[in-house]
């Protein structure tokens, strides 16, 4: 019985492992040639070679520094909202990366409107509601692996060994209550969060509805803002300052789990 469950257990642990290591090949040509052609200064070509793969639905594909050299190619060509809303998906990605935080806030500082990126606070259940706000999508996935392996672990443990059954079950009960809440901040990361975006043309319009009715706001090239909902060519926003209105999908640039939008002079090649 000891046995079984022991070859069990390992058998699980390999499986586990198994999946982190071998999560998905990254695509090395693509990439080495959208940095090939941002060293030779051809950032036009970069940023379609990195739009490309961050467009890519294989595993591991859009990862936070695809999003970042996206915007450094961006920035290459002066196109400041282009910019601001590769690096917005970025520190949404990886929200501790200092590198990424500086250079969105850099090209904020540009932009004419002052506004602070709209990310929303994350409510997610039990302890993290506090750490899971600064923890990237991977690092919750590898915090739920490690409490699905200890709690498996510790029932193995209190099978396996009579003795200290009553404690390696209590243990087991609190990390089995851990684990239930690194899922729900992992399903919150992964299809909970809104989309963010920023106005890619040199002013833009903010209307009351989805269409050219009265015109509530105006923005500028490189306001940030969160997309609450869409309707055909159009997008409701929503800014820091709790103003919302309806834009244009033309002029605006977004880099979202499912979705891209950018101007019509971006080509992509989905």
């Amino acid at each position: 019985m000891r046995t079984k469950l022991m070859i069990q257990f390992h058998f699980m642990l390999i499986c586990t492992v198994g999946l982190i290591v071998f999560e998905g090949p990254l695509r090395a040509s693509t990439l080495d040639r959208a940095e090939s052609a941002y060293g030779a200064g051809r950032y036009d070509e970069a940023a379609q070679l990195y739009l490309e793969r961050a467009m890519d639905k294989a595993p591991n594909s859009a990862n936070a520094s695809i999003y970042h050299n996206l915007g450094l190619a961006f920035d290459r060509q002066k196109e400041l909202g282009l910019a601001v809303a590769a690096y917005l998906r970025a520190v949404q990605l990886e929200p501790r990366q200092g590198d990424f935080q500086y250079n969105l806030r850099f090209l904020l500082d540009q932009a004419q409107d002052k506004l602070e990126p709209d990310f929303p606070r994350e409510i997610l259940p039990f302890i993290w509601d506090g750490p899971g706000r600064f923890l990237s999508e991977r690092e919750v996935f590898y915090a739920a692996v490690g409490l699905l392996v200890l709690t498996a672990f510790l029932v193995s443990l209190a099978l396996v060994l009579p003795r200290v059954r009553k404690g390696a079950l209590s243990f087991a009960l609190l990390s089995a209550l851990c684990l239930i809440s690194s899922g729900s901040a992992l399903s919150y990361k992964i299809w909970g969060q809104p989309d963010l975006g920023a106005v890619a043309v040199k002013t833009l319009n903010a209307y009351s509805g989805p269409t050219e009715s009265v015109v509530i706001f105006e923005l500028h090239q490189g306001a940030p803002f969160q997309i609450l909902n869409t309707s055909g060519d159009w997008v409701k926003i929503s800014l820091s300052d709790q103003k919302q209105g309806w834009v244009k999908k033309e002029g605006i640039a977004s880099f979202g789990k499912d979705s891209v939008i950018v101007p019509a002079h971006v080509d992509i090649k989905s």
